[in-house]
C-alpha cells in the first residue's frame, strides 16, 4: 500500500498535508470533506467524531468523502463497541472497488 500512497501523492490524487473539514453537521451527524487526504488518517478522527456524537445525543453517523482508502475499517467499529448508542462511519469506497466481503 505504501507504494500506492506514494504514487498517488506524486500524481496529485492524494494530499499528504494534514487538513480536512466538517461540512454539514448536526448534533448526531456529520459529513467530512477529507480534501484528498489519506483515509487511514481521516478514518480514526472521523470515528472519534461519530463516537462523541453518539455519547452526546445517542447516535453518531459520520460519512467522509474525497479521501484515499480507509484500509481495514473494521477496527474503527471496535472503537465504538463500548459506546451506549450506535456510532457509524461510512467508507468512501468508489463504486468500482469491491467492499470487504463482496
Amino acid at each position: 500500500m505504501l507504494r500506492a500512497y506514494v504514487r498517488d501523492c506524486k500524481a496529485g490524487k492524494l494530499d499528504p498535508r494534514p487538513g480536512w473539514r466538517v461540512e454539514p453537521e448536526s448534533p448526531g451527524t456529520a459529513v467530512i470533506d477529507a480534501g484528498r487526504r489519506l483515509g487511514i488518517i481521516v478514518g480514526p478522527k472521523a470515528m472519534r467524531l461519530a463516537i462523541e456524537k453518539a455519547r452526546t445525543v445517542g447516535v453518531g453517523v459520520v460519512t467522509a468523502y474525497n479521501s484515499g482508502r480507509f484500509g481495514a475499517i473494521g477496527h474503527f467499529a471496535m472503537r465504538a463497541a463500548p459506546v451506549p448508542g450506535p456510532a457509524l462511519l461510512e467508507d468512501p469506497c468508489p463504486r468500482n472497488r469491491a467492499r470487504s466481503g463482496g
